[in-house]
């Protein structure tokens, strides 16, 4: 098992390097990743295609993602129900 921490917005500038953060996390043979949002005050639509992509990417390698401490905008989008 992996923990993700991700810290500050995960906006358009910063969503590509959460995305190779991760994505490097899940070259270790995982079973489960556990992304975790509490210190992210503010996602944009960029930041969450990168989470999108990251848990397809996470369950196309048969690893489970949990997502903890999402923000209002995950919830708002209805994204969190992909999860």
């Amino acid at each position: 098992m992996v923990i993700a921490e991700v810290r500050g917005v995960l906006d358009e500038r910063s969503a590509r390097r959460f995305e190779e953060g991760v994505l490097a996390g899940l070259d270790r043979h995982l079973v489960l990743m556990v992304m975790d949002l509490r210190e992210v005050p503010e996602i944009d639509a960029p930041g969450v295609a990168a989470i999108v992509r990251v848990t397809r990417l996470a369950a196309a390698r048969d690893v489970d993602v949990f997502v903890t401490g999402s923000s209002a905008l995950l919830g708002f989008t209805g994204v969190c129900g992909f999860f």
